[in-house]
């Protein structure tokens, strides 16, 4: 495999090489050879920005002409740590993804950022809690649009035997826990925003234990 050297001071410390295998090298490589799979090698920090305008946008293809995947689209850290998506001061709006494995998950609930502060009653929890109807279910292929047949089996396996709600039930009940997407119409529910509901639910029915408890006591006082 042959290169055009490109800005170099010599062939050895060339900046940027272009191979008759149309494959593009930018810095130097830490090995000896190219990484033959792929087209685009960067050595080096890199920045790509799009300033006020239309917006950035990349996606990933079907690797062959025939419409089926080779390589799967990978986001990966050189080690087992470290890497961010956006930061405290620019923070991506949304991700969309299938399915999401991750050792933790903070939600900011910093008391500094929220204003219209209300509590939650015991018993208004406890009522709604009361009336919301749990289910098992497996998800369909309506959510899998644009993926090859292979893919969308092992997708639809790992969708089974699932738990939870109803999201248009829910938001009839708790609409502050289901939102409505803006570009699909999906409905989604937010399974943390019923932690205190349940907190304050179960505080409701221990005053109602204890309230028994006394009575028993004083009943059998008798």
């Amino acid at each position: 495999m042959t290169a055009t050297v490109i800005f170099a001071i010599s062939s050895s410390k060339a900046q940027i090489k272009v191979f008759n295998t149309d494959q593009v090298q930018v810095g130097a490589l830490w090995w000896p050879t190219f990484p033959s799979s792929k087209q685009l090698f960067i050595n080096g920090g890199l920045e790509v920005r799009e300033y006020p305008g239309t917006g950035m946008f990349i996606q990933n293809y079907h690797n062959l002409y025939n419409g089926t995947w080779y390589d799967d689209p990978s986001i990966v850290s050189h080690f087992n740590y470290g890497g961010w998506v956006g930061t405290p001061g620019q923070a991506m709006f949304a991700v969309y993804t299938n399915f999401l494995y991750a050792a933790g998950v903070q939600i900011t609930s910093d008391e500094r950022l929220k204003t219209n502060i209300k509590t939650i009653t015991s018993k208004d929890a406890l009522e709604k809690i009361k009336l919301i109807k749990s289910y098992t279910y497996d998800y369909n292929d309506a959510m899998l649009i644009n993926i090859e047949e292979k893919k969308k089996e092992a997708l639809l396996k790992g969708g089974k035997n699932q738990i939870g709600f109803m999201a248009q039930e829910l938001a009839q009940i708790l609409p502050e826990a289901v939102k409505v997407d803006e570009k699909n119409g999906t409905y989604s529910v937010n399974y943390i925003m019923l932690i205190p509901v349940l907190v304050e639910a179960v505080k409701e029915q221990q005053t109602k234990i204890a309230e028994l408890e006394q009575k028993i006591t004083e009943l059998k006082q008798k």
